[in-house]
């Protein structure tokens, strides 16, 4: 058996439309902390994890083992001449829930 190193996860539903959207996570052991750098000169700084809430409906019941993120990072060297926002690269990131 495979280790499974990314799930998807359905995160909305346009009931408009009847379509559900959804997310791949990566899976990892732990997420970095707003501030975190990427040790290369290329690399890049994590601004902001942000917690994601999946959608109740899942047909998956893996999904249930896992917290959800999506990390935001900004480049090292950004352009100074676009809007630093759309400079902003983002990453999906899921991590084993701890069961006490």
């Amino acid at each position: 058996m495979s280790k499974i190193d990314r799930i998807k996860v359905y995160v909305s539903v346009d009931e408009y439309n009847n379509v559900k959207r959804y997310q791949m996570f990566d899976i990892e052991n732990e997420v970095p902390k707003a501030g975190d750098k990427d040790p290369t000169i290329y690399g890049s700084t994590t601004v902001a994890v942000t917690p994601v809430i999946p959608d109740c409906e899942q047909g998956n019941p893996e999904v249930d083992d896992y917290d959800y993120y999506k990390v935001t990072r900004i480049p090292n060297i950004v352009d100074e001449d676009e809007d630093i926002e759309d400079q902003y690269e983002y990453e999906y990131k899921a991590v084993k829930k701890a069961y006490e």
